[in-house]
């Protein structure tokens, strides 16, 4: 049967898996920080940055780890190309380009009335979707230092964007492009 969230945490552990939609992450994670676990959290970790903010506050100010299930990182061929990128098999980063083609039918988002909305969700295609796909693009790429993008709402009938394009550059002076949608 459930349990609730003064029960589960009184069980002896040294970690917490936060699998819970978006909205409820913060007072879960916090509560298991505050409680001396270490946290796992699915993506994304908040639905507002002021609340990623505070979940990160706390958990430098209990002195315990906070991360943020990126699984794609861990992919075997994801490492071997992060390794050759750090090893400088690739050079002077020049360009990089992503593509993210999620596709997504009406009834993805009539089936769960929260996908698609600000309040369920935090976002559309960006926070739900592409963040893989952007992590895995930062991860080997380095964080880019000047971003403009574009976001809209296109073809499905929900209040977040459901496609993005943004266009990057790098502090080395290399440049990419983004594309996301669920079209």
């Amino acid at each position: 049967g459930f349990v609730g969230l003064d029960e589960a945490l009184s069980v002896p552990a040294d970690a917490a898996v936060v699998t819970a939609p978006h909205p409820f992450h913060a007072p879960l994670v916090i509560a298991a920080l505050v409680a001396g676990r270490h946290v796992l959290v699915e993506k994304p970790l908040s639905d507002s940055i002021s609340e990623a903010d505070r979940m990160i506050a706390t958990a430098q100010r209990v002195g315990k780890l906070l991360a943020v299930a990126l699984q794609h990182r861990t992919r075997p061929e994801v490492q071997a190309v992060r390794q050759f990128v750090d090893s400088g098999g690739l050079g002077l980063l020049q360009r990089a380009d992503l593509i993210g083609n999620w596709p997504r039918t009406r009834g993805y988002f009539r089936m769960a009335p929260w996908r698609g909305t600000w309040r369920g969700e935090g976002g559309g295609v960006v926070l739900n979707q592409g963040q893989h796909d952007l992590d895995l693009l930062t991860h080997l790429a380095g964080p880019p230092s000047r971003v403009v993008a574009w976001a809209r709402t296109r073809l499905h009938q929900i209040e977040t964007e459901d496609t993005a394009a943004a266009l990057l550059e790098w502090p080395s002076g290399g440049i990419g492009s983004v594309h996301l949608s669920t079209c």
